[in-house]
């Protein structure tokens, strides 16, 4: 599975979300995927609310949530954005 994930980023960028509320660690983690040719980040959001919206609209590969968002639990957020990817 490892190899066919790493294979696959060869041929095509993981897309990644981050929520983050800190914008200083949001821009610190985004410059640190975007340096890597196997990374895209497709959204970056720091409200819960703003995230789902992105997070359903952009469908990334990966989404890093922050747990302690101050409008949303970010568990919260997963169990929500789960019910639409699962479907």
């Amino acid at each position: 599975m490892v190899s066919f994930l790493k294979e696959m980023s060869k041929k095509m960028p993981i897309k990644v979300a981050i929520v983050e509320n800190d914008p200083k660690f949001l821009e610190g983690v985004s410059l640190i995927l975007e340096d890597s040719s196997s990374m895209e980040v497709v959204g970056r959001h720091t409200t819960g609310k703003d995230a789902i919206k992105g997070i359903l609209e952009k469908r990334p590969d990966v989404a890093l949530i922050d747990l302690g968002l101050p409008d949303i639990s970010g568990g919260e957020e997963v169990l929500g954005l789960e019910s639409f990817y699962l479907q």
